[in-house]
């Protein structure tokens, strides 16, 4: 049942319009000059959100500093943001403003290293 609702979410199918199974053609962007296919940050990105930066290649898990809260990942800082302020934003949404503790080990810790330590700014920036 799990996998079936994977496999429909993957594939954007729901449950009472499957169509024998497989899944419908999506129109493709590629020539149209469209650019809604295209992730947020990106160079012709017109949404308002700054570019974010990108994780430095090749790096083990303790150069990268990579143990950092299950609810933080898959967050990256902005171009120009250091791993303060990366901090700070991400505690700040979670706990509220000054809610949380600072020090070894703590979560804003963590933060601060992985954020100054697994990104760099694009390249061409």
């Amino acid at each position: 049942m799990v996998r079936e609702k994977v496999h429909n979410w993957i594939f954007n199918e729901s449950d009472e319009n499957s169509n024998s199974g497989k899944a419908e053609a999506k129109p493709s962007t590629k020539n149209s000059g469209d650019t809604a296919g295209t992730p947020p940050g990106g160079p012709d990105d017109d949404s308002g959100e700054p570019e974010r930066k990108v994780r430095k290649p090749g790096q083990s898990g303790k150069e990268a500093a990579n143990d950092i809260p299950s609810w933080a990942k898959g967050e990256s800082p902005y171009v120009g943001e250091n791993g303060k302020q990366f901090a700070r934003k991400l505690l700040d949404n979670k706990y509220g403003a000054g809610n949380w503790k600072t020090g070894p080990g703590t979560e804003y810790n963590q933060l601060v290293k992985f954020a100054d330590r697994a990104f760099m700014d694009p390249p061409g920036k």
